[in-house]
C-alpha cells in the first residue's frame, strides 16, 4: 500500500545523501550519465520538462543546462529545498520556472498536455504500490502529444543483485541472514515489507513483463523499453501511431 506521508518523510530525513546518491563511486556516476544520455535527445531549448520525484535535482540541472525550462516536482520539501539550492549554485536557477510538492499520483495542479518532457528517474513508481498505474496515467496526461516520458524502477532481481554486490554490505551479511534483509518475501511477492533491516518505505520491485503491461493500459502507443547493463531484466519494444504520446522505460 501506498504510504505517502511515510515517503515524504524518509526523504525529508534522507537529505543531502539523495543528491550525494548518484557521485558517491565511479559505478553511480556512470548510471547517472547514462541516465543523462538517454534524455540528450529530447531537452534542450524550448523544452519545457518536468522532473517528477526530483529529488536533490541532478538531473533538473542536466536538463536545464541544456537549455530546457524545467519545473521540479517532489513529494518530499526537503527534497525540493535542496534541488533548488543546487539549481542556484549549478547557475541554473533562471531555467527552473517553479517548484511543486506534490505526489505523481496527483498532480491534478498541472493541466493536460503542458510538458514536451516528463523525466520520473529513481524509484518514483516502486513506493507506489496499487497506485502505480494511476501515476503512469498522470505522466501521460500532462505530457504533450508526440512527448516523451522517462522513467525508471527498480526490479525484483536487480535490486537483490545491487544488495548483494555494494561495497558497504558484506555478502556474508546480506545472503546469510535472509530473514534480516527480507530477501524472502521480495523473491516470493516482489514486495518489500517492513522487515527488520528495512530502510525505506514498502516499496515493490517490477519485472518488465509487469511494468510493460500498465504501460500498454494508459495512453502510450508507442514505448521502448531499455535497461542498464550491470542489474535489470528487461524488454524492449515500440508500438502503434507515431504520433501518439512516446514513453521510455529505462528499468532497473
Amino acid at each position: 500500500m501506498f504510504q505517502r506521508e511515510s515517503v515524504a518523510k524518509f526523504y525529508d530525513e534522507y537529505g543531502i545523501k539523495e543528491w550525494e546518491r548518484l557521485d558517491q563511486v565511479a559505478y553511480h556516476r556512470l548510471l547517472y550519465l547514462l541516465h543523462c544520455d538517454f534524455l540528450k535527445s529530447h531537452v534542450g531549448e524550448g523544452f519545457r520538462v518536468l522532473d517528477a520525484g526530483c529529488g536533490g535535482g541532478r538531473f533538473s540541472i542536466f536538463c536545464a543546462s541544456q537549455g530546457s525550462d524545467v519545473t521540479l516536482l517532489d513529494v518530499s520539501e526537503q527534497q525540493l529545498r535542496i534541488a533548488k539550492t543546487k539549481c542556484e549554485q549549478a547557475g541554473v536557477a533562471n531555467k527552473i520556472g517553479g517548484s511543486i510538492q506534490a505526489s505523481v499520483t496527483d498532480m491534478r495542479t498541472i493541466p493536460d498536455n503542458s510538458f514536451d518532457t516528463v523525466v520520473c528517474y529513481g524509484g518514483v513508481l516502486n513506493y507506489l504500490h496499487e497506485e502505480a498505474e494511476k501515476a503512469i496515467e498522470e505522466l501521460c496526461r500532462i505530457t504533450k502529444n508526440n512527448g516523451t516520458v522517462f522513467a525508471s524502477v527498480n526490479n525484483r532481481f536487480g535490486i537483490l543483485r545491487t544488495c548483494a554486490t555494494e561495497q558497504r554490505m558484506p555478502l556474508c551479511d546480506f545472503w546469510g541472514k535472509p530473514e534480516q534483509w527480507g530477501i524472502y518475501e521480495v523473491l516470493d511477492t516482489d514486495n518489500e515489507t517492513a522487515y527488520p533491516g528495512a530502510k525505506h518505505p514498502p516499496r515493490h520491485f517490477f519485472t518488465s513483463a509487469e511494468i510493460k503491461n500498465a504501460v500498454c493500459k494508459k495512453r502510450a502507443r508507442r514505448y521502448y523499453f531499455g535497461r542498464r547493463a550491470c542489474d535489470c531484466h528487461g524488454s524492449a519494444g515500440k508500438h502503434g501511431n507515431p504520433r501518439a504520446k512516446q514513453n521510455c522505460l529505462a528499468g532497473h
